[in-house]
């Protein structure tokens, strides 16, 4: 029973530290806010334990803050791993598996198929999926299972050199293809030299 209810529970903080309001859901892209109802007993006692890479906890020890608002008899603890992308399969197979573990669905882990399967499908706890922009929730998934809520969105970006460009009689990509076609004029002319 502690490990449904803390797994609920962990859903709660991370779903508490994403977002303070939900989309309406509807095609207009209007955003209503709603007030945070918890869906659990805000009586309840147990602990949470997190597992992760970070050599310091401050930054969820404000989440856990706020959490704790709502939930007070929740205690969260956090450990730090070494060696976390090779350790990971033996935490979350053993005896004594944590409610969170920090998970990047696009990293390297030993036996990731194995950790995949271990972890808890969100999606059956009735997160509310909706409530993450566009792809986020495409980079949560992993061999059919919605298994972890991003942090924040990691966005990259380009340096262009746009008189490079003019001189080629080339436009500023703005999709993949034209992307490609730039890379291409751009080596084309760098071999000529």
């Amino acid at each position: 029973m502690k490990k449904k209810i803390a797994s609920g529970l962990s859903a709660a903080l991370l779903i508490t530290a994403l977002c303070g309001c939900n989309s309406s859901g509807t095609d207009s892209g209007s955003i209503q806010e709603k007030e945070f109802v918890p869906s659990l007993d805000t009586s309840t006692e147990t602990t949470i334990e997190v597992k992760g890479s970070w050599s310091n906890f401050e930054a969820l020890e404000a989440v856990a803050a706020d959490f704790n608002e709502i939930y007070p008899d929740v205690t969260i603890s956090y450990t730090r791993v070494d060696d976390y992308t090779n350790m990971l399969s033996t935490i979350v197979t053993g005896a004594d598996k944590p409610e969170i573990v920090m998970f990047d669905v696009n990293g390297y882990y030993k036996d990731k198929s194995k950790i995949i399967s271990e972890l808890l499908d969100l999606s059956d706890i009735g997160l509310n999926t909706y409530i993450l922009a566009g792809n986020l929730s495409v980079c949560s998934s992993s061999e059919g299972k919605f298994c972890a809520l991003n942090w924040g969105n990691k966005t990259t970006g380009f340096v262009v050199n746009k008189t490079l460009l003019d001189e080629l009689g080339l436009e500023i990509p703005s999709t993949h293809d034209e992307f490609l076609k730039v890379c291409s004029a751009l080596k084309e002319k760098a071999t000529r030299r």
